[in-house]
């Protein structure tokens, strides 16, 4: 928590994704709480809007990941609608917090 708090002092965020409330999750800025076994599809979720959004550096993707253009293809119907079923998660929230994630 040392660094949190020094990490704050600089604007930055505390940001917990958890299956279950924890001593972590009580001093965050804010929480995604997801039914067990979802985080992967909140994952998807999160790179699908990185990607949908342009917060994605697709020059580095370019040169550094294999098949980039077909991962990004994976990912077109995951978005934050089809996350919000499975992990329980708000749309926008996921959106929101992709958002802060990216900038």
């Amino acid at each position: 928590m040392t660094h949190v708090a020094r990490a704050r002092k600089k604007s930055a965020k505390f940001i917990v994704v958890n299956v279950y409330g924890t001593h972590s999750v009580e001093a965050t800025d804010d929480d995604y709480i997801v039914r067990p076994g979802t985080n992967v599809a909140l994952a998807c979720a999160l790179t699908h809007v990185l990607f949908r959004d342009s917060f994605a550096d697709r020059d580095y993707l370019a040169i550094f990941a294999a098949d980039a253009q077909e991962f990004e293809a994976h990912l077109a119907d995951k978005n934050p609608e089809w996350t919000e079923a499975i992990t329980g998660i708000l749309a926008q929230r996921i959106a929101d917090f992709t958002h802060l994630y990216g900038r």
